[in-house]
């Protein structure tokens, strides 16, 4: 009976412990921002908020993050994750390096990208004449 007990335990913890959130796959057709609420039609310039026990909230540019942010603080314990612009690759918004090109086209015309390095950031064409965007800043009071 002992090892079944240990084995019936093991089983009960891993399944109550979820570990960190991860990133949601965007379906290009049917995901919305959670802001604007138009279609997510690139990963290359969304981001998404994960927050225990919700829904994804998705969005399709940086900007909306931040417009979001700035009326709803994010829960305790979310993550907030970016796409990096080169690759489409999610990167935790901490370990990012956000980047504002004036006049660069994004969903909602914020110029704001992601990128996983500043070696990414200098190989993305679009990031040329881009300066460094704080993300304290685009997280405001809504910082997880």
């Amino acid at each position: 009976m002992r090892p079944l007990g240990i084995v019936l335990l093991t089983l009960a913890v891993s399944s109550c412990s979820g570990g960190p959130p991860q990133p949601v796959a965007i379906d290009p057709v049917n995901d919305v921002c959670a802001h604007c609420r138009m279609v997510i039609s690139t990963q290359t310039t969304a981001a998404q908020l994960l927050a225990p026990g919700e829904e994804p909230k998705l969005f399709d540019d940086l900007g909306c993050l931040r417009s979001f942010l700035e009326t709803t603080p994010a829960p305790e314990g979310s993550a907030i994750f970016v796409a990096d612009h080169l690759i489409g690759d999610w990167v935790r918004i901490e370990d990012a390096v956000i980047t504002e090109v004036p006049g660069l086209q994004t969903p909602m015309g914020s110029g704001l990208v992601a990128h996983r390095s500043s070696a990414d950031r200098d190989r993305d064409p679009a990031a040329r004449g881009g300066r460094p965007y704080d993300t304290a800043t685009l997280l405001g009071r809504g910082r997880p």
